[in-house]
């Protein structure tokens, strides 16, 4: 359901596969992981001949760690994923077809067709995001829960300071 909300018409994760695969350069690899609420899936026939004719396709059960795939990745391509949220602070190139949450964050590179993913993909070099204007979105993000949250307005000399301030009134 998310998918078919956010993504409008590529919500064909088959096809988002093979037009990823399309994509990426000859010596990349592309590494897919299971969705945790889809266990198994990859293993259905459909993904199965992606992979059989793809031998720069990797697929990896849902159980593995996210983290540890994303230390050792290029960038990180999605659709709705907070794994590209994960990379980003990690300093990986974002690269979002979707609509989310961090997609207007300074680094994710909004994609609006696969020529451009492609455009990008081949560069000979990513520009990596700024890990200080990452934590800057996620602070600002934060500072506008609602009233009830101990999340006080963003301040961006002391934000730890500012959150224990308002941790310590609720309490």
């Amino acid at each position: 359901a998310i998918l078919n909300y956010f993504v409008d018409e590529n919500y064909d994760q088959a096809m988002l596969i093979t037009q990823v695969l399309n994509c990426i350069k000859i010596n990349q690899y592309l590494v897919v992981k299971e969705h945790p609420q889809q266990h198994g899936v990859l293993l259905t026939k459909k993904y199965q001949e992606i992979k059989k004719n793809n031998p720069n396709l990797i697929f990896l059960p849902s159980d593995v760690i996210s983290f540890q795939i994303i230390k050792q990745s290029e960038a990180i391509v999605t659709l709705t994923s907070t794994v590209a949220w994960e990379g980003l602070i990690l300093g990986k190139p974002a690269f979002v077809i979707g609509k989310i949450f961090y997609d207007q964050c300074k680094g994710v590179i909004r994609i609006d067709s696969f020529e451009q993913l492609k455009q990008e993909l081949r560069k000979d070099e990513y520009c990596l995001p700024n890990y200080d204007t990452t934590v800057d979105y996620a602070a600002k993000m934060i500072s506008q829960y609602h009233k009830g949250c101990p999340s006080p307005c963003y301040e961006r000399e002391s934000p730890i300071s500012a959150f224990t301030k308002a941790i310590e009134e609720l309490i």
